[in-house]
């Protein structure tokens, strides 16, 4: 069994950290990516089935631990 994940442009077996979407909030969580196709990525630890990520760019928040998400 693998877990994997719809991959963006800001993922890649070299990210160590995602937001996940968790209530109101996107949490950075660390994460083990394996190896990547183009439209997905494995994930060897740090998230589970049915967690939400974010999948747009989030440099511009500097790695903060958390992002409230507004509608």
């Amino acid at each position: 069994d693998v877990l994997k994940v719809a991959r963006s442009p800001f993922q890649d077996s070299e990210t160590r950290f995602v937001y996940v979407v968790r209530d109101d909030e996107a949490v950075r969580i660390p994460v083990q990516f394996g190896p990547a196709a183009i439209g997905e990525i494995e994930v060897r630890e740090g998230l589970a089935a049915g967690d939400t990520l974010v999948l747009s760019d989030m440099r511009d928040f500097k790695d903060a631990d958390s992002v409230l998400i507004g509608n």
